[in-house]
């Protein structure tokens, strides 16, 4: 099998270049996405600014995730993959959905690797309603603002848009209550 390059191993997890060549420097390997994505999920705190050092304890030395997150975690994989192939996700939403929404809150911790190129299709219709100026930049970046967030409002945050990819928070048209 052909070895993947950097770039689309990037693609791949929704990270830019910039992210990658970082990580590399980390220590994540670049010869295959599951191997970067385990490397990711062993080493790597979702909130954390990328410092050498900063470690995460497995959350597997902890408890073994239920079978819910393992679901969901193979079903984002598959759809990341079929992203960077060039394929339409639109049969698989409802199931990715659906296997989000049946991850038990105490198990929505930050811990899975949700890739930004399916959350993002996930969201796309609640962004869509976001005013102009709220909505995520050319350069890939999320936030409006030049603000940092604290981590009470990123974990806020980190929810609320969880919460729309599991289609538990959903856009309505404006002036129609959801029924």
């Amino acid at each position: 099998m052909k070895q993947q390059s950097q770039a689309a191993i990037g693609r791949a997890l929704g990270l830019s270049p910039a992210s990658m060549s970082k990580l590399k420097g980390m220590g994540m390997p670049i010869d295959s996405v599951e191997a970067a994505r385990a490397w990711r999920r062993d080493n790597i705190k979702p909130t954390m600014n990328g410092r050498p050092g900063d470690r995460l304890e497995s959350q597997t030395s902890r408890f073994k995730p239920s079978g819910a997150v393992e679901r969901a975690q193979a079903l984002l994989d598959i759809a990341a993959s079929a992203l960077v192939a060039g394929h339409s996700l639109d049969s698989m939403v409802p199931v990715l959905r659906a296997a989000l929404h049946a991850i038990p809150a105490c198990e929505r911790d930050g811990t899975m690797l949700l890739p930004v190129n399916v959350m993002d299709v996930l969201v796309a219709d609640v962004v869509a309603l976001l005013p102009v100026a709220a909505t995520p930049g050319t350069d890939g970046s999320h936030q409006a603002s030049g603000d940092s967030m604290g981590d009470e409002e990123a974990a806020y945050m980190g929810r609320f848009w969880y919460e729309v990819a599991a289609g538990e928070i959903a856009a309505t048209a404006p002036g129609r209550v959801p029924g």
